[in-house]
């Protein structure tokens, strides 16, 4: 789950460093949210070069104020007001309400979309791949949305969500489901990082905190509502409505992006040469693929290949030296510049940045793998739908928002944010156990309780670094600090629903093949996807139990991530600095 910013984020780095508040009037602040720069003081006037309140680069001091003389209110950075300006508003949220949809719709999904298309060993791909369409595209996506024009890169962007989301709907076969998948995941990103740059070039310093806290808002709703909405459709329609109610909402706000929506051109002076020549395309190129490499081989490993075949030590390899070869072209500005290179290096040499980072991807490793095979216990135990099985997931859900909130609320007014996290760690930790040791014969109490401890761990600290790394770092740095914090969630997420997935899939296949070797393999796939079908009710009574006790070990080996993110989060959270928040 993708919580980008908090509302106090601002005021946790001021408190944090009170003599940086003392400067901020005469200082002129960076802040580059997914790649757009722009330039805000804090206590001067605006001037506008588009439209008020513009400059080419972002916004700029237009005059210095004498001291003792009372400063005029800046202009607004914006050409709409009112109910146009709310309407743009509205519209632009709504799309990450859609990238948040779908981003858990198919979590109980799955199982429809599997007796439809087959091919089950695929499973993962259905997940992860819209996940890693995001992930390897999150760090250039950013930085082009600080050359070119944003209304007309978010236009783009979300063309591509539609055409990838048209594919899922419309997927005859597991290979245009995954691929219409990852090019969803890149639209989507790309829309996401698209309306971070809108809100926050075309609101003032007062109103940005506010209208980003929209953002996360909006996310946290569509995690939520997507495995409800997946299960309905499936219930009661077809799966396919779930991708295809995307073009419909779009299409509703699609006047209101083209005509009324607002732009920003972040350097209008520049040709397309010079912003193309300015663009890092080395590092994105390195970045991209050993990334895709990395993924493949992680999913591929086991299914499709042997963990030994040439396939997949190719994969491991190249992936391997490639994202060696980004790393090292980033640090020496390799055919780029410290400005244009895609990857914060300045903060992986630090310790409190990396601790931070390391938690970021094991809480949303451990949120993604819980909100995926949950559902597939209730299936498999209770014979439940997709419909009562999303349901049924609504206590991890309610418990990560209410503590997602409580946590919003609360570290403000609390001098440390180290207990945030160790609090957190330990409640993963534990509900990765007891979930690990679940079987056939577990209580729906027991779930539920264990749903209820397992999102609270998750909402403890899921949202805080986005805050905490903003205190903990450079004013210079705040920039990268955002752009650090965004790729560590999507690595988390697409690492977690990689690793758990090929682990479902791996095991849950093999282990059927050997008690049932007269079984045709298909028909395995299809007792795999979730649902309690035919091949169910045609077992007799010892043979399901020990076919459901089968595929439930498979699942208790999924959460070995979820304990691997709770202890991995509780040694990082115990490295950490005992830093307050305020002063």
């Amino acid at each position: 789950m993708i919580v980008p910013f908090s509302s106090s984020a601002q005021h946790y780095q001021l408190k944090s460093h009170p003599d940086r508040a003392e400067q901020l009037p005469t200082m002129e602040m960076e802040k580059n949210f997914g790649g757009a720069n722009v330039v805000k003081n804090k206590e001067a006037a605006m001037v506008s070069h588009s439209y008020p309140g513009k400059t080419d680069e972002g916004i700029t001091v237009a005059s210095a104020t004498l001291e003792g003389q009372t400063e005029p209110p800046p202009p607004s950075p914006r050409d709409i007001h009112g109910f146009r300006w709310v309407l743009a508003v509205v519209a632009v949220v709504s799309s990450i309400l859609l990238y948040a949809t779908d981003n858990t719709i198919v979590a109980t999904i799955q199982p429809s979309i599997i007796e439809d298309l087959g091919d089950q060993h695929l499973l993962p791909w259905v997940s992860v791949g819209y996940m890693i369409g995001g992930l390897v595209f999150a760090l250039p996506s950013g930085k082009v949305y600080g050359l070119f024009d944003t209304k007309t890169l978010y236009l783009i962007c979300g063309v591509i969500f539609c055409i990838g989301t048209t594919l899922c709907g419309a997927a005859p076969n597991m290979a245009c489901m995954i691929v219409g998948r990852i090019i969803a995941g890149v639209g989507g990103n790309g829309m996401y990082v698209g309306v971070l740059t809108l809100l926050t070039v075309t609101t003032t310093d007062k109103e940005c905190p506010a209208y980003l806290s929209l953002i996360g808002m909006a996310y946290g709703i569509g995690s939520i509502i997507g495995p409800l909405i997946g299960g309905g459709f499936a219930a009661h329609a077809t799966w396919r409505w779930g991708f295809y109610i995307n073009l419909v909402i779009l299409g509703i706000f699609a006047p209101v992006y083209i005509f009324i929506m607002p732009t920003f051109q972040p350097r209008s002076t520049m040709t397309v040469r010079d912003k193309s020549q300015a663009y890092d395309n080395l590092g994105t190129l390195l970045s991209v693929a050993g990334l895709f490499c990395a993924v493949m081989a992680v999913n591929f490993g086991g299914t499709l290949y042997s963990w030994r075949s040439g396939q997949i030590i190719a994969l491991l390899v190249l992936a391997g030296m490639l994202l060696i070869s980004f790393v090292l072209q980033q640090s020496f500005s390799f055919m780029t510049n410290f400005e244009s290179r895609l990857l914060p290096c300045q903060l992986i040499t630090q310790r409190e940045p990396v601790l931070l980072f390391v938690l970021m991807a094991a809480n949303n490793c451990a949120s993604m793998v819980s909100m995926y095979y949950i559902p597939l216990i209730f299936q498999f135990i209770g014979g439940s739908g997709a419909l009562s099985a999303g349901t049924r997931l609504l206590p991890f859900i309610v418990a990560m928002t209410v503590f997602i909130a409580l946590q919003g609320a609360l570290l403000p007014h609390l001098p440390l944010y180290k207990p945030w996290y160790v609090v957190g760690a330990v409640f993963i930790l534990l509900g990765g156990v007891f979930f690990y040791r679940v079987d056939i014969s577990t209580t729906d109490a027991y779930l539920y309780g264990f749903q209820v401890l397992l999102g609270a761990g998750v909402g403890l600290y899921l949202q805080a670094g986005f805050a905490v790394i903003l205190a903990v770092i450079e004013m210079s740095d705040m920039a990268y600090g955002v752009t650090f914090m965004l790729f560590a969630q999507l690595l988390g997420i697409t690492s977690g629903l990689s690793f758990s997935g090929a682990v479902f899939t791996n095991t849950a296949f093999e282990n059927l093949r050997r008690l049932l070797p007269d079984v045709p393999a298909e028909q395995l796939q299809r007792a795999l996807s979730g649902a309690a079908g035919d091949f169910f009710q045609k077992l007799d009574e010892e043979n399901r139990k020990a076919v459901l006790r089968t595929i439930m070990s498979s699942i208790n080996k999924s959460f070995i991530l979820c304990i691997t993110a709770g202890a991995v989060s509780l040694v990082a959270a115990v490295f950490l600095r005992n830093q307050k928040m305020r002063t």
